[in-house]
């Protein structure tokens, strides 16, 4: 009895249904790829997929969307909650909105639909959205400086010009500081690439152009441009030369420009060339002086040497005889003009070949005997020819 009655409840109470996993769906094709700022609506459907059951209550699903990068975020819709009765569906409305990105960059990322069900049914689906810059590659900045070239000092209100790679053409203006600055923007973009700069101001050169290379997103530090003054300098306090001293004066030659100085070269290798060559007429006219210096020394020495071998001959053959020497002494004949080698110290005479202005020696004179003056013949003196 007991087993027949639990059999016929069996049979009699309907069994209870799985739970079906609720469905989605996004309804249309929106678009995936959105620009910087733009948004994008999303209608997405979700389905109750259990069976319908009048004796079913309120069956409530939740939505929640996510994004899986920065430059893409949900910001209507994104949490919502619905009643969905069994085998029904809702509409769940979401708007995106893309961010910024880099000029001429694209980010891509997903977004993640997740539906939560009664009971802890639940599903998930995702979508792939990409946000891309329409503003071309940009540099970000450039800075640098303008100064005097002489003194280094900064120049406030000179114009400074730049062009980038795209021909695109900007100018500004330095600061107190001598510094100048280019931003890139929507509006005046700064191409990457090669990049040109130079810079002028009143009483200043212009300066040369210089280039740069910069690449997209950089901020760049640009070069200092160097600019030469063209004022005159002050006049200086110093008093005014008088007529008289202009009249004595001679005209100063033109000077040259350190410019013109450097773009004159070959004056300078001619002034170089001319120093060198007075310097090598002083040294061959000092070598000259040093060898007419040694042919006179070695002609005195040659002298000198000459009169010292002559001398023993020139006695030998004048046949004069020293003091104190045995035999005939030319030196004390009466009729000789030479005075004796023992004249009183008193004489004031001397000896003509003894005088220190003679040039030559004149050699005593030879007498024969007989004297042709009736003069005796000294002892020992050898007799000449009979008259």
């Amino acid at each position: 009895m007991v087993l027949a009655l639990a059999a016929g409840a069996l049979v009699a109470s309907p069994a209870t249904p799985a739970l079906a996993e609720p469905k989605i769906e996004v309804v249309g094709q929106p678009t995936t790829t959105l620009n910087p700022g733009q948004r994008v609506t999303l209608n997405i459907r979700v389905r109750n997929a259990a069976p319908q059951d009048e004796n079913a209550g309120e069956e409530s699903f939740s939505l929640s969307v996510t994004s899986t990068f920065g430059e893409l975020r949900c910001v209507e819709g994104c949490s919502n909650s619905k009643i969905i009765p069994r085998g029904g569906a809702e509409i769940f409305t979401v708007t995106l909105a893309a961010g910024n990105v880099g000029a001429g960059q694209s980010k891509s990322g997903q977004i993640q639909i997740q539906v939560q069900g009664p009971d802890g049914s639940s599903a998930s689906d995702s979508r792939t959205f990409t946000v891309r810059s329409t503003t071309p590659p940009m540099v970000r900045s450039i800075t640098g400086k303008v100064t005097d070239i002489e003194t280094g000092r900064p120049i406030a209100g000179a114009i400074v010009a730049m062009s980038d790679s795209q021909n695109h053409r900007y100018s500004t203006t330095t600061d107190a500081n001598g510094t100048y600055r280019f931003v890139s923007s929507a509006s005046s973009p700064i191409s990457p690439g090669e990049i040109v700069i130079a810079a002028e101001a009143e009483n200043y050169s212009r300066s040369d152009f210089k280039k740069i290379t910069a690449a997209a997103g950089q901020a760049v530090t640009g070069p200092t441009l160097a600019l030469r003054s063209t004022a005159s300098p002050s006049p200086s306090a110093s008093p005014s030369p008088t007529p008289e001293a202009e009249e004595d004066e001679e005209a100063p030659a033109e000077e040259q420009t350190p410019a013109a100085a450097n773009n004159n070269p070959t004056s300078s290798s001619q002034s170089d060339g001319g120093g060198f060559g007075s310097w090598l007429l002083i040294l061959l006219g000092g070598l000259l002086v040093a060898i007419g210096v040694g042919a006179i020394v070695l002609l005195l020495v040659r002298r000198k040497e000459n009169l010292d071998e002559e001398s023993p001959e020139s006695d030998e053959a004048s046949g004069s005889y020293r003091s104190g020497d045995d035999g005939y002494r030319a030196g004390d004949d009466a009729t000789r003009v030479a005075p004796r080698q023992d004249a009183e110290p008193t004489m004031v005479a001397s000896s003509l070949a003894d005088a220190p202005t003679m040039v030559q020696h004149v050699p005593p004179v030879k007498d024969e005997y007989p004297d042709p003056y009736g003069a005796p013949a000294p002892a020992g003196a050898p007799a000449g020819p009979p008259p």
